[in-house]
């Protein structure tokens, strides 16, 4: 055994010459001694474990006599560079049991190679000068007292995305590159941070809280302006009170929670047409509710500052409503199912009503031409919850459809029954069931109320058919072209009022209208188009100085210019909105040069020379075919390959306009020889809370809204 013993060690010690010897080995060769064959006798319980590296183990007594020769595995911490080659040599031992010097060398090489890896990682770093230690990032973190919690929750996501793509095909994970790109990543997102320090926007920020609260003051965003309007308290609660008497649309619970019953209704109905195969698994779990997630519904109001003594439109907002993922799925069903069916009488947009006018008038206008806009009142609200559900069903027999993928009619009528049927909401310390109408927030409301409206409106439609006038309907808006006499339309309006009892409208007849955002103007015969401005109109738009993404600021003047010569059916009436889109940028704070360059950007897209008297026809002529071509391209967003691409998004600050490039870097630096070198991160930008988000508060407290 004792020879056997020594010309195995003589053959490890061979094997250990092979690899290149490290430094610290070479300067430690001289002063030791080669080791004396004695066994290192230890107990079978270890340290803290790491997968990747063992020792070796034989239990013997505590005089370190061998007893049984039993080798065991003992996992231990993955040792440091500087360590390793001594735990290598002190790992070499003479053996007296066969096959014990095999199971060393496999020890002894496996050490080797971490300790060859590891250094590999060190000389990756430093050729790269990437810090190897937190000191730096420690020091950043010092100097900003309080780090932004979504930053860290922002990089989380981004490493569980790295780890999912290492972890599904099976690579080794760079545990030490990883840890020192999230370090990095945390340092640079401090950094952007702390170069526009929020705390005096913030003091201001409290400061008008503060007024707000003492002086009773609610702040809404516009329901169309979008501006900030203050109003008392007391006023949005006694016009919230009178609206909700007016149209008896609410019932009144009192302060009873009606979410657990909801929730348990829902999964009860979705779980029995489970089991009775009317829907499959897979639509189940998609559209069963979990208590922890579910909230009720809450009811709050946006003030119509364009309309007289500033009514308010009620919003019911219900994002995680027990009902919603029902509704979702039903509006996704028969939303197209509308659209195929009224396609030649709804309207999506300015640019296709102005092409729709314009093409009759070049055949039909005349000098006693008129326009009828009419206004359906509360629409959502009045249409009986029953007629919704008739009117879906009308629906699908017109379509000639018995199922919807893969479920019945039935099934889907009843279905759409309990979304209309049960939607609940809180308000000022109450909770109220709605017994009429729809939710305004609900998907599936939209589709109920604009096919409600399709088969009231078909009197109307077939008339303007027969008496050659334009007909269109956006949602509650009615629009007419016609050549019947002004008295003639009056009279049909007041019969038109009586086709519905529950629908009532709302006439204007003239030569002029104002249609979505268009105004149009018999002008003699001649048909006259520009863009439309509410008189509650203010010249705000997103400020230069925001914190916001610099390709949306870019986006504003080219979206308003590109606008402004589709809807001028002039060149007179061009000049007279590129002025007004010049003026409200200037007074948002947005450089001229910034201006003029994002209208020369419209022109070079388009291909077209500069809008003058003498071209301006040929040019709005090539923008409005531009609606069409891309209308028939169905040009949709650029597709983006998961294999090659990841997402990785961040909340958006001043100081990130230079982040995209620094990000890219640090991920070329840390991961560009390894398996993922081939994959492109793409960055984008996550909305940061603004001036609305911290005053306008309509969300009351989570534990009014959540199951207790």
């Amino acid at each position: 055994v004792g020879e056997e013993s020594v010309f195995q060690y003589e053959k490890l010690e061979k094997l250990r010459e092979d690899f290149p010897k490290d430094k610290e080995d070479e300067a430690e060769e001289e002063e030791r001694k080669p080791p004396s064959p004695t066994f290192r006798s230890v107990s079978a319980r270890g340290d803290n474990t790491d997968a990747n590296t063992f020792d070796v183990q034989i239990s013997g007594d505590e005089d370190g006599n061998d007893t049984d020769g039993v080798f065991t595995q003992k996992p231990s911490t993955t040792p440091s560079p500087s360590t390793v080659s001594k735990r290598a040599q002190q790992s070499i031992k003479p053996l007296n049991e066969k096959g014990s010097v095999l199971y060393n060398n496999y020890i002894e090489t496996s050490l080797k190679r971490a300790s060859l890896e590891t250094e590999k990682e060190i000389l990756f770093l430093a050729e790269r000068s990437v810090p190897e230690t937190s000191f730096e990032i420690q020091k950043a973190q010092q100097m900003t007292p309080v780090l932004r919690k979504d930053f860290v929750l922002q990089i989380d996501v981004v490493v569980k995305k790295i780890n999912k793509i290492f972890v599904e095909h099976l690579w080794i994970l760079p545990k030490q590159r990883l840890q020192i790109f999230i370090d990095t990543l945390e340092k640079i997102l401090i950094d952007c941070h702390d170069r526009y320090p929020t705390s005096v926007q913030l003091k201001e920020i409290n400061n008008l809280l503060n007024k707000f609260e003492t002086t009773h003051t609610i702040i809404r965003k516009t329901d169309k302006s979008k501006v900030f309007h203050l109003g008392k308290s007391i006023d949005y609660k006694m016009k919230a009170q009178i609206y909700m008497n007016k149209i008896k649309a609410y019932q009144d619970l009192g302060n009873v929670n009606p979410l657990e019953s909801l929730v348990e209704r829902t999964n009860n109905l979705l779980y029995g047409l489970w089991t009775s195969k009317h829907i499959s698994q897979k639509q189940y779990e998609s559209l069963r509710v979990h208590k922890d997630e579910a909230e009720l519904a809450h009811l709050y109001f946006l003030p119509k500052a364009h309309k007289p003594n500033t009514p308010l439109r009620p919003i019911m907002a219900g994002l995680k409503t027990p009902t919603i993922k029902i509704s979702k799925w039903l509006d996704g069903l028969l939303r197209p199912l509308f659209d195929r069916l009224a396609v030649d009488t709804t309207i999506i947009n300015g640019v296709q009503l102005i092409k729709q006018v314009e093409r009759w008038s070049a055949s039909n206008l005349t000098l006693a031409t008129s326009f009828i806009t009419m206004d359906v009142t509360d629409l959502y609200t009045m249409i009986p919850q029953e007629g919704g559900v008739t009117a879906i069903k009308r629906l699908m027999e017109t379509s000639n459809l018995k199922q919807i993928d893969g479920v019945k009619k039935e099934i889907t009528l009843a279905l759409t029954r309990f979304v209309m049927t049960n939607n609940y909401f809180y308000l000022d310390g109450s909770y109220y069931k709605q017994i009429r109408g729809g939710a305004m927030g609900s998907p599936l409301t939209l589709t109920a109320a604009n096919t409600y409206m399709y088969f009231v409106e078909r009197p109307i439609s077939k008339w303007a058919h027969r008496t050659c006038s334009l007909y269109y309907r956006y949602i509650d808006d009615l629009f007419i072209m016609s050549n019947i006499h002004a008295d003639i339309l009056k009279g049909l309006v007041r019969f038109w009022n009586r086709l519905d009892s529950n629908i009532e409208l709302s006439e204007s007849i003239g030569s002029t209208a104002e249609y979505l955002d268009v105004k149009l103007e018999n002008r003699g015969g001649v048909m006259i188009t520009e863009v439309f401005h509410k008189p509650s109109h203010e010249p705000y738009s997103l400020p230069f100085t925001s914190t916001h993404a610099q390709h949306i600021k870019k986006n504003i003047p080219y979206v308003a210019l590109t606008r402004a010569i589709r809807y001028s059916s002039n060149f007179d009436a061009y000049k007279r909105e590129e002025i007004h889109i010049c003026m409200s940028l200037l007074l948002n704070k947005y450089p001229i040069y910034f201006i003029l360059k994002q209208f020369e950007r419209v022109l070079q897209t388009f291909q077209c020379a500069v809008p003058i008297r003498k071209n301006y026809s040929e040019i709005r002529k090539i923008f409005l075919d531009a609606v069409d071509k891309n209308n028939n391209n169905n040009a949709k967003k650029a597709n983006i390959d998961f294999e090659v691409n990841i997402l990785c998004h961040f909340s958006f600050t001043k100081g990130m306009h230079v982040f995209s490039t620094r990000f890219h870097e640090l991920w070329k630096t840390c991961f560009s020889d390894t398996v993922i070198c081939n994959m492109k991160p793409i960055v984008g930008s996550k909305k940061l809370n603004n001036l609305q988000d911290c005053l306008v508060k309509k969300k009351p407290e989570q534990s009014i809204l959540k199951i207790k």
